[in-house]
């Protein structure tokens, strides 16, 4: 499935894999959770931004109860914050 899935939507695996959010078994994938994302991401340096990562991340701000550390987040991702707010509405 996620050879297909990456050929549908022209990303590499090996790329998700790289910058952390898919972990690769043999012959299969799972993208990793919220909990197993790692804690020192900094959207600044991050050269592969996705919705799906930023959501993740926004998400476990404000789980830990940092309003302030999830508003910051959103101001630091620009352009992203808006896909990522719609995303976190649906989730």
């Amino acid at each position: 499935m996620w050879a297909t899935l990456s050929k549908v939507k022209n990303t590499l695996i090996s790329g998700l894999v790289e910058v952390g959010l898919l972990k690769q078994q043999k012959h299969s994938g799972c993208l990793l959770s919220r909990q197993e994302l790692t804690d020192d991401w900094d959207p600044a340096t991050d050269t592969r931004l996705t919705v799906w990562e930023v959501t993740q991340h926004l998400i476990r701000e404000q789980e830990e109860g940092s309003e302030q550390a999830a508003a910051s987040l959103l101001r630091a991702v620009g352009s992203l914050a808006k896909p990522v707010l719609e995303f976190a509405s649906r989730l």
